[in-house]
């Protein structure tokens, strides 16, 4: 008799003791899951911080490159896939007007975002494809 009512009271005390554990659980993977959000966040913040310095690089870069091509030929280039495919030469040197971009298949220079930089040839103004950066 007194093993069936131990059984018993095992049996009433073992759900609570599986309560406790299962809340401990949820709150572990709660916790887990905030700091994964977390540290997602933080990822997310710094490559858009990484790809918009590398965006004022290549813009600096290409709007040196038409600076430089203007300075050689006395016009803008008619699209920025000269700067990629025509070379300069001074003295014995001959170099592209325009290395170390990311381009496309067709040698146009694209955005750290992957969209074509935008090019006005009458005026010699380059601005990022990407939508959001197209005022810089």
């Amino acid at each position: 008799m007194a093993e069936i009512q131990e059984e018993i009271r095992s049996e009433e005390v073992r759900p609570e003791k599986n309560r406790k554990q299962g809340s401990k659980i949820i709150l572990w993977i709660g916790i887990l899951l905030a700091a994964l959000g977390v540290l997602g966040l933080r990822l997310y913040v710094n490559n858009k911080a990484a790809d918009e310095q590398a965006l004022i690089a290549q813009l600096q870069a290409i709007r040196g490159s038409i600076h430089l091509y203007v300075a050689l030929s006395g016009a803008f280039p008619p699209d920025l896939q000269a700067l990629t495919t025509q070379k300069y030469t001074v003295g014995r040197r001959s170099s592209l007007y325009l290395t170390g971009v990311e381009v496309d298949g067709g040698n146009y220079p694209l955005d750290p975002f992957g969209h074509r930089f935008q090019y006005d040839p009458t005026a010699g103004r380059v601005w990022p494809g990407t939508e959001s950066y197209q005022s810089w």
